[in-house]
């Protein structure tokens, strides 16, 4: 590692020092040998940046948190501390732990002492470094979402639940429901949606018709080139505009993709396990490429129609309802463990419209594969299917309805989405209750409706106070430390909300949420991707801190204090304005030649240039030319739609590439 630089001086943890933590480490969660190298560059950054919190908030203690590293590793002091956040979220208190775990009360006791000391609050109008409870649990749960790579026996043990869950699943199907709440949650469901005005709108449902998800599916990767690729294989009629009108989507096509000589036919989804947090990983699913985008269609149309309390688009509602719950102790929030995988095939026949389940029936999978295993799935769904979501977001509206019905609470109460359910707290026992009758596991941990804590969609309060945390990023950090840092180009595609990134702009966006909450670990960061990126940009920093900030895509003018490779130049000054013109016209360049110019930099992807397949072009000139005709030209927004300057379509090299992370500097010329 380069000696002498800046960051050495900052940082409270050596290389050293962290490769011994891994070491610790790797016995418990890895037997590859890849995993101490792979993971140097996360574990060093993650460790420091810790720490620099840490001593941010107290006095000494930090020292203490580093030799327990030391001693016992990361990812168990991950663990005692996230433990300890929970003790604190439901008690309101650490109280009296074992006297191994009597760091987190240190902690505590320190921070509690620095905020009484401190005039004025570091960061002005934030709760971290003001208020007790959120300034805590920052520090307690920064690492959570901590996910190391080449971590096998965690792969290993999901995948071994996975199977059991479906074995648990195989039995609880062979006994009924209970009669009288099977009827009670399907007249709450069949309440909920307009049925007769969906299910025929869904069976009609054409070919051309169809929609693609952002994910990677069992036949095609994330790209859309590469699923009209696996399209022209499976089902050639979809690019016939004749045949793709007319052909109905559920009844006359039908793609082999196995047969069971007790099940018939079979839907296969290949299951995986991925890095989740620190302790474990998650299952995810991929399925055939027609299945999975009819599936989105059908997703689509049945999202029209769902109440305003169950709007799958829109978090707001559930996290202002955390909010008053937090306040009134009168809303419980809810959690499941592993929602999706416990929804039963008996119990979606039992409460969802029989036509509505015959037509889902054709989007699902019927067994999973496990490397070259095949097993008949007892899960109605997986989480790699587009309509698992809203399947369970109806599923779980009914079932809470139902209870507050037997509470005498008032069922439009209830805000549900996915599986995070809120409820009034005097149906939140009936519907854990009702909950279990049905096969379901809540999540005892993670559901609150006693305290002052409340937790829904990614926002948390404590008594009104929102104590939200930043965390580090659950993707993993690839690079490698050595004489010279680098950094790993990779891309990862979100299936969820389709960006894509890649290790720099997510040490940059962790950049620019720490120099929120502490100078210093931001600006050991900000040291480390200089090192990684000489040419980076630096801005001033928020509210007019000394400490330098990187340039990001947050559209807020900043004076530059290095020169960029190169930059766009532009008049405007409004930044929503300027982003039309990046995407909308062409653009000049030029160099920075001081350091007194205002912009922002943005992460984009790019493109290599690809040299073209003949039958690939004539693929996608079919596509573009069929939706065209089927929807018209597309507008970004009403504006531009009244300007009838329509959308272009994407290059040959976006439809098939795989995309790298560029940084363009967007100047404001005065």
């Amino acid at each position: 590692m380069a000696k002498n630089t800046l960051r050495d001086y900052v940082g409270l943890a050596t290389e050293g020092d962290v490769r011994a933590m891994i070491a610790i480490d790797s016995q418990s969660v890895s037997t590859k040998k890849e995993f101490l190298n792979a993971n140097l560059l996360g574990f060093y950054i993650l460790v420091n940046t810790w720490l620099l919190l840490f001593k941010e908030y107290t006095t000494h203690v930090w020292m203490d948190v580093l030799v327990y590293m030391k001693k016992h590793g990361v990812l168990s002091t991950i663990r005692l501390f996230d433990e300890a956040s929970s003790k604190l979220i439901r008690e309101g208190r650490l109280g009296v732990l074992e006297a191994s775990n009597s760091l987190p009360i240190a902690v505590m006791q320190e921070v509690a002492a620095v905020i009484e000391h401190r005039n004025v609050p570091m960061f002005v109008g934030k709760e971290v470094g003001s208020d007790l409870m959120a300034t805590v649990l920052q520090l307690f749960r920064y690492p959570k979402r901590f996910s190391p790579l080449h971590t096998d026996l965690l792969e290993a043990s999901c995948i071994q639940a996975f199977k059991q869950n479906q074995n648990r699943l195989k039995l609880l199907q062979r006994r009924s429901h209970p009669t009288w709440l099977v009827a009670e949650v399907r007249e709450e469901i069949n309440k909920l949606l307009p049925w007769d005005r969906i299910i025929p709108i869904v069976a009609e449902t054409k070919i051309c018709d169809i929609e693609f998800t952002n994910g990677v599916g069992l036949d095609s990767r994330a790209t859309l080139g590469s699923k009209l690729l696996a399209m022209s294989k499976i089902l050639p009629d979809y690019f016939i505009r004749e045949r793709a009108q007319r052909l109905n989507a559920f009844t006359d096509v039908f793609i082999e993709e196995g047969y069971d000589d007790e099940f018939g036919p079979m839907h296969i989804a290949e299951v995986r396990a991925v890095p989740k947090s620190y302790k474990a990983s998650r299952i995810i699913a991929m399925e055939e490429t027609y299945r999975q985008a009819l599936a989105k269609r059908v997703f689509s149309i049945v999202s029209e129609y769902l109440p305003e309390n169950l709007d799958i688009h829109d978090q707001s509602r559930n996290q202002r309802y955390a909010l008053e719950g937090s306040l009134k102790g009168d809303l419980a929030t809810l959690d499941l463990t592993s929602a999706s995988d416990d929804i039963q095939v008996n119990l979606v026949y039992e409460v969802f419209p029989g036509p509505f389940v015959d037509l889902l029936n054709k989007v699902r999978p019927t067994h999973y594969r496990i490397h070259d295993t095949l097993g008949l799935l007892h899960s109605y769904m997986t989480m790699g299917n587009a309509m698992t979501f809203v399947l369970e977001t109806i599923l779980f509206a009914g079932i809470a309805r139902a209870a507050c019905r037997h509470t005498g609470d008032d069922p439009n109460a209830v805000s549900v989405y996915g599986d995070d359910i809120i409820v009034p707290v005097m149906a939140a026992e009936t519907t854990r209750d009702f909950l279990g009758m049905l096969g379901f596991r809540l999540n005892e941990s993670k559901s609150y409706w006693e305290g002052k804590y409340r937790e829904s969609c990614g926002e948390e309060y404590y008594d009104g106070t929102c104590v939200s945390s930043i965390y580090f990023p659950r993707f993993a950090v690839e690079g490698s430390l050595g004489s010279t840092p680098s950094v790993s180009k990779r891309t990862r595609h979100d299936a969820y909300n389709g960006e894509t990134t890649d290790t720099t702009v997510r040490m940059v966006q962790l950049q620019h949420r720490l120099f929120m909450v502490s100078d210093s670990a931001a600006r050991f960061l900000a040291e480390l991707i200089q090192e990684l990126h000489p040419k980076m940009t630096r801005s001033l920093g928020y509210d007019g801190s000394v400490v330098p900030d990187l340039w990001s895509h947050v559209a807020r003018p900043r004076k530059a204090s290095s020169p960029y490779a190169e930059v766009i130049q532009t008049e405007s000054l409004d930044p929503c304005h300027l982003v039309t013109k990046l995407t909308k016209t062409s653009v000049s360049f030029r160099r920075i030649q001081g350091p007194e110019e205002e912009g922002y930099s943005t992460p984009i992807p790019k493109y290599p240039k690809l040299k073209e397949d003949e039958e690939s072009r004539r693929i996608y000139d079919i596509y573009r030319y069929n939706r065209f005709l089927q929807e018209g030209p597309r507008y970004a927004d009403p504006l531009l739609k009244l300007l009838r300057i329509s959308d272009p379509d994407a290059s040959y090299d976006e439809v098939f590439g795989k995309p790298e992370i560029g940084w363009i500097l967007s100047i404001f010329v005065r």
